[in-house]
This record gives C-alpha cells, sequence and structure tokens, in this order.
C-alpha cells in the first residue's frame, strides 16, 4: 500500500498525525493480526484505537518540527495493539515499547519518496518482531534511552532525535565550538542551522505546552 502511495497512487488512506504512510502502518498490520488470530470485531477495534492512541501519545512529545522518521512511532503503536491481540498483558505491552525504542529510533526522515516504503516495511516487521518477544518475556534492559518508567522512555526520543541530526552525515556542517548542553548530553559541532532551527522550535511548543 505504501509502495502504491509513494507511486504516485491516488486513493486515500487513514492517516495518523498527518501522515498517510504512518496510517497504513498503525492500521493495516493491526487488521491482518485481527484475522490472523480469529479475534472479534470488538478485539479489532479495541486495537485499532490502542494503535492510534499511542502514536498520537508519542508524537505530541517530538512537536511538529522533526528531523525523525514517523513510522518509528507508527510501528510502536501497531506493536502494541499486536501485543494486545495476543492476549498481553498491560506489562507486555510496555516491553513491547520499549524494544521499539530501543531497535528503530533515530531513522531520518530525508523526504517523501518511494523508499518510505521501506521504512513501513522495516517499521511493520520490528513491530511483529517486538510482540512477538515480549510475548515470550523478552524485553531490552533499562539502559541508554531506555528507562524503568515507559513516560520517560517515551519522552527521551527527543534527545535521541537531537543526536540523531547531529551524527547525520548528510546534514553535517563541521564548525568548531558548537556545544548543546542539556541534562548531560553534549553534542559537539556541526548541527545543519535548519534542523537546529527545528529542534529549538519544537523544544519552544514543547515547553508552552507544559
Amino acid at each position: 500500500a505504501s509502495d502504491a502511495r509513494m507511486d504516485g497512487c491516488e486513493k486515500p488512506v487513514m492517516t495518523n498525525s498527518g501522515s498517510g504512510n504512518q496510517g497504513i502502518t498503525v492500521y493495516l498490520p493491526v487488521v491482518v493480526a485481527a484475522e490472523q488470530f480469529g479475534c472479534s470485531r470488538e478485539q479489532l477495534v479495541r486495537a485499532l484505537a490502542l494503535s492510534n492512541l499511542i502514536a498520537a501519545h508519542i508524537h505530541y512529545y517530538m512537536g511538529h518540527l522533526s528531523a525523525l522518521c514517523g513510522i518509528l512511532i507508527a510501528g510502536t503503536g501497531s506493536a502494541s495493539a499486536i501485543t494486545y491481540l495476543m492476549g498481553g498483558s498491560y506489562g507486555q505491552v510496555v516491553n513491547t515499547i520499549k524494544t521499539m525504542c530501543s531497535n528503530l529510533t533515530g531513522m531520518m526522515c530525508d523526504g517523501a519518496k518511494q523508499g518510505c516504503a521501506l521504512k513501513v516495511y522495516s517499521g511493520v516487521s520490528a513491530a511483529v518482531q517486538a510482540a512477538l518477544l515480549s510475548m515470550k518475556g523478552i524485553k531490552t534492559h533499562d539502559d541508554g534511552i531506555i528507562e524503568d518508567d515507559i513516560e520517560k522512555t517515551i519522552r527521551s526520543r527527543e534527545w535521541s532525535e537531537l543526536v540523531q541530526i547531529q551524527e547525520s552525515r548528510l546534514f553535517l556542517e563541521r564548525k568548531p565550538g558548537f556545544v548543546v548542553k542539556r541534562k548531560g548530553l553534549h553534542c559537539y559541532s556541526g548541527l545543519n542551522a535548519v534542523f537546529l532551527l527545528q529542534w529549538i522550535g519544537s523544544m519552544y511548543i514543547r515547553i508552552n505546552r507544559e
């Protein structure tokens, strides 16, 4: 579906957070999983609501401007819903989200194109993998951006965004002397001005919301 859409197909799709590809990612894998597991219509509706709400909740902390690909976020929503459809508990859904955060966080958005379909494939594959791992009791340890508190883990993505921008060779301008210092995070030199302004803008929006 995403490949057809990126190739110019004009058929409408349901969106999530303003993105058609993210809409495809939060809906279709959940529908397929529900059919595979023989779930009731009520279970499917609940799962779709969970998938969309989790994705929207994570998007809230990303702000309006971001250099990160949103497929990770949408994939996290569908992963949570698939875990629910498999009979997972709240704790298992939490572990699924943590696994997704530790897996694909940092994927860069470089514009809408056919490659987006590959990112959707990666996100959906990771979602199924995360759900299966969680149901087997396998989880990510609390290190790096992963914390014991799931809400803190979700908020950690804003810091991973800054690191991702700084490390991306596509947007680096190597100019010594510039340091971003916040909560122990040091990112030295070289943020492209446009993306730095995006990050500052998104932080400003978050502060005003809070």
